[in-house]
Order: structure tokens, then C-alpha cells, then sequence
């Protein structure tokens, strides 16, 4: 039985009998469109990663802390964030919890709009794994939510593919950039 239920904004792809368990990805994003987009990429693509919508890096906050709305939110393996958030901006809260001595090691991957290499080069330089373009279409969206699904996968398992070196993952066989992702090396 496949789900993917909306409680306490937790969203399941996969058998929800299951005793498995599945990659936690915490997406951080303002944009409801972009969340649903997210949300059929993830499904389309078999993912048995389980998403957290956090709305803003406040919520985010919650949802780490086991706090208000998110106090049964399971800790996740992998945030996907956006850089463009309302109030306190993705780099800030990228600063923040690095500066957290109990979630300082999280990997982070930045999910956003932007192109600009000054934006890439910040985001590395404050640990983020991987910068990563939102795709616009739903074909490229499910190419890379399947990279990240592996690279979550192997999170959860408690394999940090990219500990000292930067990983490649391809989503498909083909020549197509679009479906090679680059992780970094750990901070």
C-alpha cells in the first residue's frame, strides 16, 4: 500500500506497512507549487524517501527541535533547502546550523531558482553537499529527485557516500548533464 498522506505536512512514497527504514528529507520551501512539483518528482521516481515540508527556516527549526507541530517529525538524513525564503533566508539558517554543535554534521543540499555561481560558491563554502537548480519541467525534476533519493538512501543507511571525496551519481545511462549529481565531500 503506497502512501502519501498529508499529516503534519509528512509525505510517504512508499509502503507504509513496511518496517524498513526509509530516507528522512527535510524540504525547506516557501513556494506551494514548487512543494508539489517536489512531492510528484519524488513519487514519480519510485523514491522511498518520506519528505517533511517545513513552510520557512522557522519552521525548519521546529521540525530539528522536535517542537510544536513537529514534535513527533522523525530527525532527517538530508535537507533539501531553498536560498529564497520570507524573513530569515536559507544561507542564514545554513550558518546557523552549522554553528549547532548537535546538528552541525547534517547534510544539506540547496534546492533553488538560482543560477548564479556567487550563490554556489556561498552555499559550498557554508557546508552545503550540492547546488542544485530547480528543474522546470516534471521529467528533469524526477531525474533529480532520483539522485537525491539514492544519495539520501545512502545517508539513511548510515553510508555517507562522499565522506572524503566529491560523488557522482547518475540517475540514468545517458549523456544528459541534467541527470548527473555532484555531492560533495563532507565538511
Amino acid at each position: 500500500m503506497l502512501c502519501a498522506v498529508q499529516a503534519s505536512r509528512i509525505f510517504s512514497f512508499t509502503d507504509c506497512m513496511s518496517a524498513q527504514r526509509f530516507p528522512e528529507i527535510l524540504l525547506v520551501e516557501d513556494n506551494p507549487g514548487d512543494v508539489r512539483l517536489a512531492m510528484e518528482a519524488f513519487k514519480d521516481a519510485k523514491s522511498t524517501s518520506r519528505l517533511t515540508w517545513a513552510r520557512s527556516t522557522e519552521e525548519a527549526w521546529l521540525v530539528l527541535k522536535n517542537s510544536g507541530p513537529f514534535a513527533s517529525s522523525p530527525k532527517p538524513d538530508l535537507i533539501l533547502l531553498d536560498l529564497k525564503l520570507p524573513r530569515r533566508n536559507g544561507e542564514e539558517f545554513l550558518r546557523e546550523l552549522r554553528a549547532d554543535p548537535k546538528l552541525q554534521n547534517l547534510p544539506v543540499v540547496i534546492l533553488s531558482t538560482s543560477i548564479c555561481e556567487a550563490d554556489a560558491r556561498k552555499a559550498s563554502s557554508l557546508g552545503a553537499r550540492a547546488f542544485l537548480t530547480k528543474p522546470v519541467d516534471l521529467d528533469a525534476y524526477i531525474r533529480l529527485a532520483a539522485g537525491i533519493n539514492q544519495f539520501a538512501t545512502a545517508l539513511s543507511q548510515g553510508t555517507d557516500p562522499s565522506p572524503s571525496q566529491d560523488t557522482v551519481i547518475r540517475s540514468n545511462e545517458s549523456s544528459d548533464p541534467s541527470t548527473t549529481l555532484v555531492f560533495r565531500k563532507s565538511p
